[in-house]
């Protein structure tokens, strides 16, 4: 596994102490793997999670829950109704996971939010807030992210394959940000 694809890993256990267990988010692959991943990748990571990922980041980092739980609802408007069940089933596994973080009131909150039908608690969301109380750089958040969708879809038996999809995902992710213009 390549050095960064390691630390990304590493990253994302210690973001999802559930990742072996959690199988299929959004990324649900049928046989040609890379080629799923691939239409996965310009389908549905750049042109919506990563996105949302970067938003629901600024929002965790800077403690706006409701913020980020009306970005949680949003993306229930985006994602297939299969996508939604995963991702927010993985994501209230992951908050039951985070209930145990020593002196951190946001997974008391953001369940909260999730009760009163303010948020969904979609895994991206929750992955962010964790990705915030462990002060993780955009590119390990969106790496991680990364990861355990490819490792959901593909299951962690094919760790060359993961590596693969997470670094060609990184790497469309580069080409799609816009570029910066000087006037």
């Amino acid at each position: 596994m390549h050095h960064g694809l390691a630390e990304i890993a590493q990253t994302a256990h210690r973001l999802n102490p559930a990742l072996e267990t959690q199988g299929p988010v959004t990324f649900r692959p049928a046989a040609a793997v890379l080629d799923d991943w691939s239409a996965w990748c310009t389908g549905v990571w750049i042109p919506i999670l990563y996105p949302a990922l970067q938003r629901a980041l600024d929002q965790a980092r800077a403690g706006r829950l409701r913020e980020l739980g009306e970005l949680d609802l949003e993306l229930s408007d985006r994602l297939n109704p299969e996508a939604i069940r995963h991702s927010t089933l993985a994501g209230r596994r992951l908050l039951d996971a985070a209930g145990s973080l020593r002196g951190e009131k946001w997974p008391a909150r953001f369940r909260e939010l999730i009760e009163s039908e303010h948020a969904e608690g979609h895994l991206l969301s929750v992955h962010a807030l964790r990705a915030a109380a462990f002060h993780g750089t955009d590119p390990q958040v969106a790496g991680s992210y990364l990861y355990q969708e490819a490792v959901g879809g593909l299951f962690p038996n094919h760790p060359r394959l993961v590596g693969e999809c997470v670094e060609g995902a990184m790497r469309l992710e580069r080409s799609a940000r816009p570029a910066l213009r000087v006037a």
